[in-house]
């Protein structure tokens, strides 16, 4: 697995122990008892910070390019998951199309089959809605 790929994995689970659990002190609490490369932490710990620096912007663009549900009717893990991937997103550094990818085999593997199609679509829409694509 990438150094990429667990920094993905970890901000998808600081992003739901912030909504689950509270958003204080999510960093500090998630990587106490974790001992990654330190490229692993950055990333992560820039995409989280990422959401938190404009979360009415990221959520807005979940709503906006989420078909037929409500941002609150998603599960907790495809929330984070979209969250994360729309920080990534925004920040241009990494082609949409492997962002996309990424956040699609992560659904896969923490919300199941289903989750995929709702997080592909969302992507794929916000990603040609932000010309990156």
């Amino acid at each position: 697995m990438t150094r990429r790929r667990l920094a993905r994995e970890a901000a998808l689970q600081m992003l739901y122990q912030a909504e689950v659990a509270g958003g204080d002190g999510v960093f500090e609490s998630y990587w106490k008892t974790r001992f990654p490369h330190p490229e692993v932490v950055e990333y992560a710990n820039r995409l989280v910070g990422r959401y938190f620096a404009d979360p009415e912007r990221i959520d807005g663009l979940i709503r906006q390019y989420l078909a037929h549900y409500r941002l609150e009717r998603l599960g907790h893990i495809e929330r984070a998951l979209l969250r994360a991937a729309l920080a990534e997103l925004l920040e241009g550094e990494t082609p949409a199309r492997v962002v996309m990818d990424e956040a699609v085999e992560i659904s896969r593997d923490y919300a199941g089959e289903e989750a995929t199609a709702i997080v592909n679509g969302v992507l794929d829409r916000a990603a040609r809605g932000l010309g990156l694509l």
